[in-house]
């Protein structure tokens, strides 16, 4: 058994406990930030800052918008929190209770966490990874399961997040194309698509409590999004002409986010010179939502957004013009600074908002007095404007 000495908080104070909890807030005349026209009437229009500390990480290790791993802060919806250093990660529990493993001569490092409170980590002992699950509710000697790579074992192998149902996703690279892979306790690791026989090659980006899963695949030239739905594979290429897409261009299809209603989300861009690798590349990024079991396509105006993560609100949240910010309904995105009070904010720049829970909070990162923070913002709602939120907002599509 490994020996570790892992960081407890004070056998789990209560101070650390109450910043996790919801604050209630009445929106008043004199409220410093107003809903503005860009805004929904039911959006949470105020958030606090909390500071969950330093990392020495660098926002290309902790960005959500690249493909392959990311060790940027993820939430679960009880508010449960994992991050990472250079020395490894931290897990910060709702109830108080925090731990950063260490061992030795190896790296922990943490990149989901879900409702059930299980951890997908590695353990890294110079180029030997190992992935495991663990229980976090269990304290740090609760159930850790192994997760064998079995015939994968030769290959790179990137385990991203897990759901619900402790169904984890990830990719493995044995040459040039990324193959994607998904784990669960029953059947083990294997390629996304193996039931259906399919010899897939692309990326998983994301996988939801149904266990439907995004992602893309390598078609062509373009990495187009499908959809792993009740054991069918869809395809957005089929829809390729309503992108609208000049002849002589490329779509390069970037970030992708799924809720738990099967709605896939995403940014795209326009490549018109694709076979000129010496071309300057301008990225004029586009969105889209993609409903799989429909067949329905719309794109949307959310400004150049680039998109980290959704809830099952379809409240958007990433970055936009360099600032962390989030997106709801048919709205524009609206920076995450702008809904702090100012004296909350002062030495920070939020960067990129990483993960959104149903609850409304969001984690990030940004700096803050010239050094790399990690963040957590939790929205102050009116409890009378919570029970008259409105269903979801239906997007408004780009009138060409």
């Amino acid at each position: 058994m490994l020996i570790l000495d892992f960081l407890h908080s004070s056998l789990c104070l209560r101070a650390f406990q109450s910043m996790f909890l919801a604050a209630a807030f009445t929106i008043s005349a004199d409220t410093p930030h107003k809903v503005s026209d860009e805004q929904s009437k039911g959006l949470v229009l105020h958030y606090t800052l909390k500071d969950l500390g330093e990392t020495d990480l660098k926002p290309d290790n902790l960005t959500r918008q690249q493909e392959g791993l990311s060790q940027g802060p993820a939430i679960n919806d009880y508010g449960d929190v994992i991050g990472n250093r250079s020395s490894g990660g931290f897990c910060i529990l709702q109830n108080g209770c925090e731990y950063a493993p260490r061992l030795q001569g190896a790296r922990f490092n943490f990149y989901s966490i879900n409702n059930r409170k299980d951890v997908l980590f590695s353990i890294s002992r110079g180029a030997s990874v190992d992935w495991f699950i663990w229980a976090a509710s269990k304290g740090w000697q609760g159930r850790r399961i192994s997760i064998d790579p079995v015939e994968l074992e030769g290959n790179i192998i990137f385990l991203a997040k897990i759901n619900d149902l402790q169904k984890v996703i990830g990719a493995a690279k044995p040459d040039n194309r990324s193959m994607p892979l998904e784990w669960d306790p029953q059947r083990g690791l294997r390629r996304v698509g193996f039931e259906q026989r399919e010899n897939l090659h692309g990326t998983v980006n994301d996988i939801n409590s149904r266990d439907t899963i995004a992602g893309k695949l390598h078609r062509h030239q373009e990495d187009f999004p499908y959809a792993m739905l009740d054991g069918r594979q869809l395809n957005l290429f089929k829809l390729r002409r309503q992108f609208q897409a000049p002849s002589d261009g490329k779509i390069v299809f970037e970030d992708l986010v799924l809720n738990d209603g099967d709605h896939i989300y995403g940014t795209y861009w326009i490549d018109r010179h694709f076979d000129d690798p010496k071309a300057d590349k301008v990225k004029d990024f586009r969105a889209f939502k993609w409903v799989p079991a429909e067949g329905a396509l719309t794109l949307l105006d959310i400004d150049g957004m680039r998109i980290s993560a959704i809830n099952n609100r379809n409240i958007l949240v990433g970055s936009h013009k360099g600032q962390a910010s989030f997106r709801e309904g048919s709205f524009k995105p609206i920076s995450i600074i702008s809904a702090i009070d100012v004296e909350e904010t002062k030495g920070w720049h939020l960067l990129e908002a990483t993960d959104i829970n149903d609850e409304g909070q969001i984690v990030g990162y940004g700096i803050k007095d010239g050094a790399m923070h990690l963040f957590l913002a939790e929205p102050r709602v009116d409890k009378t404007l919570t029970e008259k939120l409105p269903g979801e907002v239906v997007d408004a599509a780009i009138i060409h």
